[in-house]
């Protein structure tokens, strides 16, 4: 597709999906999530935080340095195709109205893996619905929370050093 998209349209950016590009490595990250408790939180922070392309390139280097992952090949491939998925590269190109399809996917993921099944009434498909919608939104607040105390903790000990 990324070729087409080139072919056809030149002057296009195309963007891949993050929650497909997670989606895609879970295995191997799941590996390393175990093998370090603070990592998901860590990638997660790396991957929504930085503002600049030079901000992600020190907080990626940063991560691999901290939990010694440099030979990891599916972060090596995530790495690799960064400029086509990482947010803080395209801070500059105007999407206009053009939004993910990550949040749909990801709440597909999310009522597929146990909230409802082929059985479930509308009446409780709607409850359940619910419960997805907030499991989304603490997950979200999580991330953000985690994140900026990250972001303050770095800046604690720049501020020390």
């Amino acid at each position: 597709m990324q070729n087409a998209i080139r072919g056809l349209f030149p002057n296009t950016y195309h963007r891949l999906c993050r929650w497909h590009m997670l989606k895609k490595y879970r295995d191997a990250l799941k590996q390393m999530y175990d093998q370090h408790a603070k990592l998901k939180d860590r990638l997660a922070s790396v991957i929504n935080d930085p503002i600049t392309p030079a901000e992600f390139e020190g907080a990626w280097s940063t991560m691999l340095d901290e939990f010694n992952l440099h030979d990891r090949s599916a972060l090596q491939a995530l790495y690799n195709d960064r400029e086509s998925w990482i947010g803080a590269y395209f801070k500059e190109i105007f999407c206009g109205t053009v939004q993910s399809t990550q949040r749909s996917e990801s709440v597909n993921s999310l009522v597929k893996g146990g909230y409802v099944d082929a059985s479930t009434s509308v009446h409780e498909f709607a409850k359940r619905f619910l419960d997805v919608v907030e499991h989304m939104k603490e997950n979200e607040a999580r991330e953000k929370y985690h994140g900026q105390v990250h972001l303050l903790t770095e800046a604690t000990i720049a501020e020390h050093f």
